[in-house]
């Protein structure tokens, strides 16, 4: 696959916009671990296209101020559900195959599989045990 990521970059910025306030910024972040870590991968470009989109459920689902995280975990759900319908429509406008499409659909799935969680000091202490 051919993938030019500033062009993606350029076309996904005004997507990405609609979501939370710091979206952006946290996409380019994980982008940038993603190429760290996985940079002799032969999937690379899925992966960096994926952890560009992998909060695209949240677009449109609450408005653009900060709000807590209650009420982002209440609002969770719903933006899990909104991420296939989205991840299709934008990559379809983008042109990607839908062997490719679906593979990112496959790694946003997952991520939005895992379950967000208030971190207290009892989790916290929990995870060095």
């Amino acid at each position: 696959m051919k993938f030019n990521e500033d062009q993606f970059k350029t076309y996904i910025e005004s997507h990405i916009q609609r979501y939370r306030p710091g979206d952006w910024n946290h996409a380019q972040r994980v982008v940038k671990w993603i190429k760290e870590l996985c940079n002799n991968r032969k999937d690379l470009p899925i992966l960096i296209i994926a952890g560009y989109l992998h909060d695209i459920g949240w677009r449109d689902v609450m408005s653009v101020e900060k709000v807590n995280l209650d009420n982002m975990l209440l609002l969770e759900p719903k933006a899990n559900a909104n991420s296939s319908t989205f991840i299709r429509e934008v990559l379809n406008k983008y042109g990607l195959s839908n062997e490719n499409i679906n593979a990112v659909m496959s790694l946003v799935n997952a991520a939005d599989a895992h379950k967000s969680q208030r971190m207290t000091k009892q989790s916290l202490l929990m995870q060095t045990i």
